[in-house]
């Protein structure tokens, strides 16, 4: 693998870390506030380390095992790591198909671009399920055979040319940027492919991917649920789930033919996926968590929790927003009396996310701490306590009711977690 443009890359920023970071997927399927210390990640076909870096800097207190079958390619992603002063990750020369062989089980499996090693996705989906702690989490990342199938052309072009090979570089770069830059406008694959990004300095880990690494191949959903089926494990949700909503293709649900909105209703979520896919091909990659079946009740939303239950819950940042810059600017929202945009240190929904100072200075606790929801009222109670309309007291009655929807908005959003006790 190539040591061109991880510096350019973007494996340290708030979104990327949230999507790698093994609370964000455990939160999913339990509902459960975790901690990180000594749990055991590993990081397959780890490449120049790029998926480890991130691993590395959203999982801090787990042990980290990264694995590459080039012994080449794990030095240069050892420089990578030394140059950022990580040290709870190891490497190891091991193909993924002596994955096996290796005698620990682990509770964060990151396969990225892994299955297409594999002639078939189960025998890949066996081998992971085989290596994971029951309570552990798969975050997959394949290729979309759909999305990407243009891509795949131009790979079989520039691999008639002899460019494709195991450590490109910018000779290669150089030459992919040249002949595509030949092509006539117009020209069917460079119209699909082709993008401004590709041109600039922090475009060739674009090129590389899209035009130069010979092993990737992509998949279609109903291959990967049939894996998932085979090797017993349970898909948990696309990565970023509410980027697949099949209602949002339509600009109105409601006017839809009432043969299609019956089809729709019986359509298995792997239908849907997939439908979505062949309506609006807009994701290269597919994403998503699976596990081993889960045997439990399925954990109610918050908004379906009894008072009792509130009482007695807890609330906790995501890890993400736990961090020195935002501690400072919600103290200065409070001081100045301004409102917060949250969206501006972790950008998951689109459009802005804002919270007034009031509520800023009732939360600011959570960026260094686990609190009971409880202790959120009685801080509110303190820094509301009347009612700007009646001027009364304000009501423990209310300072629940204020509290409760805004946390119920928010782990909705996923920036806060909340459990309840067992």
């Amino acid at each position: 693998m190539s040591e061109i443009a991880l510096e350019q890359s973007s494996f340290n920023s708030p979104v990327v870390l949230y999507t790698y970071s093994f609370v964000t997927a455990s939160y999913l399927r339990h509902q459960k506030i975790v901690a990180l210390q000594d749990k055991k990640i590993v990081d397959l076909n780890c490449g120049n380390g790029y998926s480890t870096l991130a691993l590395a800097l959203a999982n801090p207190s787990a042990k980290i095992l990264a694995l590459n079958c080039s012994a080449t390619a794990i030095e240069i992603a050892q420089r990578h790591l030394q140059h950022y002063g990580l040290q709870n990750v190891e490497f190891q020369v091991c193909p993924l198909e002596r994955f096996g062989e290796i005698t620990q089980k682990f509770d964060y499996i990151n396969a990225e671009n892994a299955l297409d090693q594999f002639s078939d996705a189960a025998v890949g989906f066996q081998l992971l399920q085989n290596k994971l702690q029951p309570d552990g989490i798969i975050r997959v990342k394949v290729d979309s055979a759909i999305a990407r199938f243009y891509n795949y052309r131009a790979k079989g072009f520039f691999a008639e040319l002899g460019l494709l090979q195991d450590t490109p570089d910018k000779n290669e770069i150089a030459k992919v940027r040249e002949m595509m830059g030949l092509l006539n406008k117009g020209n069917l694959l460079k119209e699909l492919t082709w993008l401004p990004k590709h041109s600039t300095e922090a475009g060739e880990a674009a090129i590389l991917r899209d035009y130069l690494f010979p092993s990737i191949k992509g998949f279609r959903f109903s291959e990967l649920f049939n894996g998932l089926e085979s090797a017993n494990l349970e898909f948990i949700s696309m990565v970023r789930a509410k980027q697949w909503d099949l209602e949002t293709l339509f600009q109105n649900i409601e006017d839809l033919p009432i043969f299609l909105t019956l089809r729709l209703a019986e359509m298995s979520l792997s239908e849907q996926l997939q439908l979505f896919e062949l309506l609006n091909p807009i994701h290269p990659t597919l994403e998503f968590w699976c596990g081993h079946p889960n045997l439990e009740e399925p954990a109610e939303s918050p908004s379906e929790w009894t008072d009792q239950e509130w009482q007695n819950a807890q609330v906790s940042f995501h890890p993400q927003l736990r961090t020195p810059a935002l501690y400072e600017t919600m103290q200065h929202c409070i001081v100045q009396q301004q409102v917060l945009e949250l969206t501006q240190f972790l950008p998951i929904v689109p459009g802005p996310l804002v919270i007034d100072s009031l509520m800023v200075a009732c939360l600011l606790p959570l960026v260094s701490q686990t609190l009971p929801v409880s202790a959120l009222v009685e801080i509110w109670q303190r820094i509301r306590p009347l009612n700007p309309l009646t001027l009364e007291p304000t009501s423990e009655g209310e300072a629940w009711g204020a509290i409760v929807q805004l946390l119920i908005s928010l782990e909705e959003l996923g920036y806060v977690l909340l459990e309840r006790p067992s």
